[in-house]
């Protein structure tokens, strides 16, 4: 999809982003609507404002932790920046899009660890300690047959999505590399159909 075009991949892309965040809401939201209804499981907590301070973090080590967890996460939102010169309104759709992912994966992040944290409760949470499968069983216990297959598909996507994110800004970055003349110039060639970084030969 790289060579073919942007456009395609662009497309495929957003399909898993509004699958995989529309998902993630749906769980979110139905959790805190159960532990504000009182139909969650023991254990289950009402979100507070003291859990979105850094100031009640115990350590230090806790606190780089969720540095470096904080900076995993962000990883592909910059990939919109590295199609700057084939994407239209050049001067101003890739910085948008940066800002705009950035909130987005801010407000489902911060959205879906409430959530999932005042519904299942810390003692749950620490049963699926570094483990996947907490996603699996909640959407199963929050939304229950079949919408909770919509959760594990987000799971699979974002696994497609991420890879997207790291090859496509690659081939955009050897390709200014080679019209720099740091790489070969073979690298700065632009494919004579699609008009993308590819081999000149047809």
């Amino acid at each position: 999809m790289c060579i073919i075009g942007t456009e395609l991949a662009a497309e495929l892309q957003e399909m898993m982003i509004v699958l995989q965040v529309g998902a993630l809401l749906l769980l979110a939201g139905v959790a805190l609507f159960k532990v504000y209804d009182g139909s969650a499981p023991e254990g289950s907590t009402k979100p507070e404002l003291d859990w979105l301070s850094p100031f009640a973090i115990s350590s230090t080590s806790t606190l780089v932790s969720a540095l470096l967890i904080g900076v995993f996460i962000y990883w592909g939102w910059e990939s919109a920046v590295n199609l700057t010169e084939e994407t239209r309104d050049s001067a101003r759709a890739p910085g948008l899009a940066g800002v705009l992912s950035t909130v987005i994966l801010l407000v489902t992040y911060v959205g879906v660890s409430i959530a999932v944290v005042a519904y299942a409760g810390l003692e749950t949470l620490a049963e699926y300690d570094d483990d996947d499968a907490i996603f699996a069983a909640l959407g199963a216990d929050v939304l229950g047959s079949p919408w909770d297959k919509l959760v594990i598909l987000a799971i699979v996507t974002s696994a497609v999505a991420s890879t997207q994110t790291t090859i496509i800004p690659s081939s955009r970055t050897s390709f200014s590399m080679g019209r720099q003349s740091v790489l070969p110039r073979i690298f700065a060639a632009v494919h004579p159909r699609f008009r993308t970084p590819g081999s000149r030969r047809r």
